[in-house]
């Protein structure tokens, strides 16, 4: 699994390379998990398992308004970043004005 500030920045330079979105935010999280149990009175590990999941957020402004798509994603191949990028990019060229948005 590459790094997590790779993935960032495979994802931005896809984000810069379509242009379909002002702003672009990349999130990835890392979680790592162990199972534990007891055995002869100790405690000792079943098992570790690490997953990983990005979020890319898209921001397309229109004036004064903004709007917004999210997409996420648990693949851990780069080759899906660029997919990532482009259905974020796309549902917020597609998403109603975001109520909260400020110029």
């Amino acid at each position: 699994m590459i790094g997590a500030a790779h993935v960032v920045d495979i994802a931005l330079a896809e984000a810069a390379r379509l242009g379909g979105a002002d702003e672009t935010v990349v999130l990835v999280t890392d979680r790592v998990d162990a199972a534990l149990r007891w055995a002869n009175n100790t405690m000792t590990t079943n098992g570790e398992s690490t997953s990983r999941t990005t979020t890319v957020i898209s921001i397309v402004r229109r004036g004064d308004d903004a709007h917004v798509g999210s997409v996420r994603s648990s693949a851990v191949d780069p080759a899906v970043l660029a997919d990532l990028v482009g259905a974020s990019s796309a549902c917020g060229g597609r998403g109603s004005r975001a109520r909260d948005s400020a110029p």
